[in-house]
């Protein structure tokens, strides 16, 4: 293995007997653009590496590929491919990778086409002056002022690893090193961010879990709050019941006891008198034990809809308004 101090040479055309059986469609589709474009190419989609690269570099960009993947199936590593691109999976991790062919910025040369296009829209211009007509120089051809030029030099970036601070995500040539001597670098940067991949995971999950418990803790206490409120609610208006009967049956015998009751006076006691035992009997045990059977009040684990009616007040037609319809008293209709 080269060392950082030291330029590998270039290595002639790779046989095809050496390339990774995984990089044999990247090489193809790179040096196959040789005759339509033999500037930049970028390559990536299900069953490719993520390349941008001349047609020129297809043989050096194959044998990094094929280098790379060696030492991983080295360390017992494998490679898959998604909708994105082939990805390395280190300890279970998968990684995407980009190998990147740089650039030079060097002035453009205006081609032959180039200044032919730009001459006719000057003389259309030049008529259209000559004629006093109004000329837009909107669709005036753009030429560039300058070109960027594949140089030879290529990088590979790991397009992982953000979360991991300092860690080191590009490789590229320089002045006295090439890619190929940094592969056992790229190689430790996997297996780091494979490990602090993990631990990160393990966060995520651990929090994840940890706020399910907490909503869980939440729901469970609304749900507690809310049956306790029910079964006050449901207390509430048995409790009016019998302190209407009280009321109804001290008034029974204090009107008795003024003197004699006749007529509609005691008609309208005897009225009073089955309206109280109507209330009496509506609180009985019987009668609440069906009530909180029903409604499953007394039962720790049930959950209460916010909606639901708990009985009935003594009070309930009051919240009736003047609605068009007024249902008929509680007391006439037929109970449980």
């Amino acid at each position: 293995m080269p060392t950082e101090s030291s330029v590998e040479p270039l290595p002639a055309d790779v046989p095809e007997a050496e390339i990774h059986p995984l990089a044999v469609r990247t090489h193809a589709k790179l040096a196959g653009a040789a005759d339509r474009d033999p500037g930049l190419v970028r390559l990536s989609g299900k069953g490719l590496f993520t390349v941008t690269a001349s047609p020129a570099q297809a043989d050096r960009v194959c044998r990094l590929l094929t280098q790379l993947l060696t030492a991983c199936e080295a360390k017992g590593w494998t490679a898959k491919s998604d909708e994105k691109a082939i990805a390395l999976v280190p300890d279970g991790e998968p990684i995407h990778f980009e190998i990147t062919e740089q650039t030079d910025r060097v002035r453009h040369q205006v081609t032959e086409a180039e200044a032919e296009v730009l001459r006719k829209h000057e003389e259309r211009k030049q008529r259209a002056a000559r004629r006093g007509d109004w000329f837009s120089d909107y669709d005036r051809p753009k030429i560039p002022e300058w070109d960027s030029v594949p140089n030879g030099q290529l990088a590979l970036s790991l397009v992982a690893g953000y979360r991991q601070d300092g860690m080191r995500r590009k490789y590229s040539d320089g002045k006295t090193q090439r890619l190929e001597g940094l592969i056992d670098r790229v190689i430790e940067a996997l297996a780091i961010y494979a490990a602090s991949e993990k631990v990160w995971r393990e966060r995520q999950e651990r929090e994840r879990l940890e706020a399910i418990e907490v909503e869980k803790r939440r729901r469970e206490l609304e749900r507690v709050v809310q049956l306790e409120e029910h079964r006050l609610a449901f207390l509430k208006h048995q409790v009016q019941r019998h302190r209407r009967a009280l009321e109804v049956e001290a008034f029974v015998v204090d009107t008795e006891a003024a003197g004699a009751a006749e007529g509609v006076v005691a008609e309208f006691l005897r009225w009073a008198k089955g309206y109280a035992a109507v209330l009496r009997d509506d609180i009985s045990p019987e009668v609440l034990r069906r009530k909180l059977e029903r409604l499953n009040l007394m039962s720790n684990d049930a959950k209460i809809d916010s909606w639901r009616d708990i009985d009935h007040p003594l009070d309930a037609e009051k919240s009736q308004g003047y609605a068009y319809r007024r249902d008929a008293p509680w007391w006439l209709l037929k109970r449980d």
